[in-house]
């Protein structure tokens, strides 16, 4: 039986509803990746793949608060965003926050850097995306073998909304499933439980 839930996207701040098989989420994307891959003609996003909303707590998640420094795309000046109440999540329980903004030279009084490039040290933080699903696909390059080993970043949770097909098929292509969470997770919902169930020090 599929399951049926509405669930909510911050980008757009729209409501729609999508149908969940009872599949394994990633045995079912690399499927969806390969018949678009096979196809002449590149099936849908929205009538071909829909991630379950219903993920158990992953190694990907927890590999990801498991970094000593975290990075964010997407906040702003815009109180209202949720880029910026991520930005704002992160501050509230004194991690080690860097915004990342093309244009801003601070947000929420800590420093920003341009790039995920200009992280002090990527190599040792999780990002979290919360951008239009093009930008996000950029981003991601910072995640794979191009990018130099000491800008290179290990983690990422992208945020509902910030993803599309070719964000979906670009993870697969790169073998990237098991450093990105993506498909349903929301640091702002899940991000308590999973940091408490990481050794005492966090």
């Amino acid at each position: 039986m599929h399951r049926i839930r509405p669930i909510c996207n911050p980008i757009t701040k729209q409501a729609r509803i999508a149908i969940y098989p009872p599949r394994s989420a990633w045995n079912s994307l690399r499927t969806f990746a390969s018949n678009a891959t096979a196809s002449t003609a590149h099936p849908s996003f929205d009538d071909e793949y829909h991630p379950p909303n219903n993920f158990p707590m992953t190694t990907a998640q927890k590999a990801f608060f498991s970094q000593p420094h975290f990075a964010i795309v997407g906040a702003s000046k815009d109180e209202t965003k949720f880029g910026t109440k991520i930005l704002k999540w992160y501050q509230q329980r004194e991690l080690d926050i860097t915004p990342v903004h093309p244009k801003e030279s601070e947000l929420q009084g800590v420093t920003t850097v341009r790039t995920l490039a200009d992280l002090p040290d990527a190599a040792h933080t999780g990002v979290s995306i919360v951008t239009p699903p093009k930008v996000t696909l950029d981003l991601l390059e910072a995640l794979t073998d191009d990018t130099p080993i000491e800008k290179r970043v290990p983690y990422a949770w992208i945020q509902t909304g910030a993803e599309n097909e070719a964000v979906y098929k670009f993870i697969v292509d790169h073998h990237l499933e098991d450093r990105v969470v993506l498909g349903g997770p929301c640091v702002l919902a899940d991000g308590d439980n999973v940091r408490a169930s990481l050794p005492s020090r966090l």
